[in-house]
């Protein structure tokens, strides 16, 4: 049995509630990191020795094998909920059918919570701003709004990635000042500490800074995608199949992008619409 546009919505909707649930065991991971990050900091800072050296090192590799664990978890959810956003855009966009026994093994995916809360919270009616009948320019214009939310969310992560970025840094320069200018206790133990230490905050480091450069490429290549959405939307008949390689490109993106915080997108969301807003109204430039 083939879904009809309401599926399809709902589809949607389920898609973004187990983004939610997947993000945040993503953010929780990171967030696992970090206080490993400043525990490593303080150890190298404080010249920990005896036992408490051995309890650090412990408390580290306990913090970073949980943060490993959430994030397994986290991108197993976020796979299968970019699967379902694709389908539920090529469905509401071009009228795809989907087969209802994978509806089905989707909803089981993700379980009596994530229902219960896809029936009291609704998508919004105007999620896309698009009046277009399904079609390829319906298509085109859904996923050129999406483009255009995703690169500028993705900027905004980019600036704060740039400031974590920023006290990792200053943080490992002050324990290698201290290992430096300080008596260090001797012993298996602390030394055994401070090599972790240094290498959590190294890592760490090395992490964020391909973070921040792959949401800079990433932004590149959306604001790629949505040039060659306009180039389309400007012609009066659109090729399906031009349109489907750009969407496959952003779906490309997405697949690799870094996942975007619900709190993120809270709080730029109506600045964001009014710049999608003005842009809409003025189709000659770029966005």
């Amino acid at each position: 049995m083939a879904m009809n546009r309401h599926d399809a919505v709902r589809l949607s909707q389920l898609a973004r509630l187990l983004f939610d649930r997947g993000t945040s065991l993503w953010y929780r991971a990171l967030y696992l990191e970090l206080i490993s990050a400043c525990l490593s900091a303080a150890v190298l800072t404080l010249a920990v020795s005896g036992d408490l050296a051995l309890l650090s090192t412990v408390l580290i590799v306990s913090l970073l094998g949980g943060s490993r664990l959430l994030r397994l978890v986290a991108d197993e959810t976020n796979d299968v909920a970019q699967t379902m956003r694709r389908q539920s855009v090529l469905s509401e966009g071009l009228g795809w059918p989907i087969d209802r026994v994978q509806a089905d093994d989707w909803a089981r995916m993700a379980g009596p919570r994530l229902l219960r809360r896809l029936s009291a919270e609704p998508r919004p009616p105007n999620y896309y701003s698009t009046q277009e009948p399904v079609g390829p320019r319906r298509l085109a214009e859904m996923t050129l709004e999406s483009a255009f939310y995703t690169r500028h969310l993705l900027l905004s992560m980019r600036s704060a990635l740039l400031v974590v970025l920023g006290v990792i840094g200053v943080a490992l320069l002050a324990g290698v000042y201290a290992a430096l200018s300080w008596s260090q206790p001797t012993g298996f133990g602390p030394i055994m500490a401070q090599v972790l230490a240094s290498v959590v905050l190294i890592v760490l480091e090395v992490d964020v800074a391909s973070w921040a450069r792959r949401l800079s490429r990433q932004s590149a290549a959306l604001r790629t995608v949505q040039a060659g959405l306009d180039r389309l939307l400007d012609e009066t008949a659109l090729q399906e199949r031009d349109v489907l390689r750009l969407v496959a490109e952003y779906d490309c993106e997405l697949v690799d992008s870094i996942p975007i915080h619900p709190r993120l997108f809270q709080l730029r969301h109506d600045e964001i619409r009014e710049l999608w807003r003005d842009r809409r109204d003025q189709p000659d430039q770029t966005g």
